[in-house]
């Protein structure tokens, strides 16, 4: 009888342990090969989402930039790129600082002083993220100004108009007739403490630049690629942030008819896919294709050049 009972138990161990199986090594393979499927399909997924959301957050600092202009153009009676203040000039990205919720950065910046002058040095280096692009790849970036010092650069660029080079220069980049000086020209002024005022806009301020993006500087970027120099004109937000734009070659080695996205040296630059942010000057911000015309591009650079312009 007892040796009944213990074949019984036997027999049940036996059973209970077949219920139990483990995993093969086939079985093991093919769950990790689903696991780095599922990672391979959602990674371009999370990159797609945070491209889409550094592109929104650009658009919201150009608007941001727009609303400020136009709070301190109906401080000063119109747009400028730099005011005299006791002999010396502060340019724009000082002036709306309080603008951008900035009063911190404002108080340390002595308004009646150079921006290179070593008093303002430190108020100079303050990161502001109203002015950097979150989609470019380098965040913490400077720039050499006089005195020498470094200061922190915007990923924005004011526009003075459109390069005159675009047309003079042989052989001609645009095939538009040359409007002259005065029709090539933008809402900044070159000449310091002079206004734009809304009523000179007369090409219509929801067709006419207030700010393109100008990301990455000081780095330069031919095309897609760093070029391990330096952009030559100014990119710090203290000094004189604009620019009259010029279009270059897909590879951005030589002037051209690619106005956006093949070169951030006093061109419309961004590292979003297929286009980039810009400002226009009734505050609202429109993304413009790379394969925009040249033509198009240039007219939308002046303010008062008689051309006719549909983004839509």
């Amino acid at each position: 009888m007892i040796r009944g009972v213990t074949k019984i138990l036997s027999t049940g161990a036996s059973t209970r342990g077949k219920a139990r199986p483990g995993f093969t090594l086939v079985e093991l393979l093919v769950v990790i090969a689903i696991i780095a499927v599922l990672i391979g399909l959602l990674v371009p997924a999370v990159q797609k989402v945070r491209a889409a959301a550094a592109r929104v957050s650009c658009q919201n600092n150009m608007k941001q930039l727009g609303l400020a202009v136009h709070n301190r153009a109906s401080v000063l009676g119109g747009i400028v790129t730099g005011q005299n203040i006791k002999g010396r000039i502060a340019y724009w990205g000082a002036l709306i600082l309080p603008e951008i919720e900035q009063g911190t950065v404002a108080a340390m910046y002595d308004y009646t002083k150079s921006f290179s002058d070593p008093a303002n040095r430190a108020a100079a280096q303050v990161q502001i993220k109203t002015y950097l692009c979150p989609a470019v790849p380098k965040a913490d970036r400077t720039s050499a100004i006089p005195g020498p010092t470094q200061a922190a650069v915007s990923d924005y660029s004011g526009v003075y108009g459109v390069s005159t080079l675009m047309w003079t220069a042989a052989p001609a980049t645009l095939t538009s007739p040359y409007p002259g000086p005065d029709g090539a020209r933008g809402v900044f002024i070159m000449t310091l403490n002079l206004r734009t005022k809304f009523t000179q806009i007369t090409d219509g301020t929801s067709n006419t630049l207030l700010f393109v993006e100008m990301a990455g500087r000081p780095d330069k970027y031919n095309g897609r690629t760093y070029s391990g120099t330096t952009v030559p004109a100014y990119s710090a937000w203290v000094a004189d942030n604009a620019a009259n734009l010029s279009g270059w070659t897909t590879d951005g080695t030589a002037r051209g008819r690619c106005m956006v996205n093949c070169s951030n040296n006093v061109s419309a630059y961004s590292f979003h896919d297929g286009g980039a942010n810009v400002c226009m000057c009734d505050g609202s911000v429109r993304f413009l294709s790379d394969s925009i015309a040249a033509e198009t591009f240039a007219a939308l650079c002046t303010m008062a050049g008689g051309e006719v312009v549909n983004l839509d």
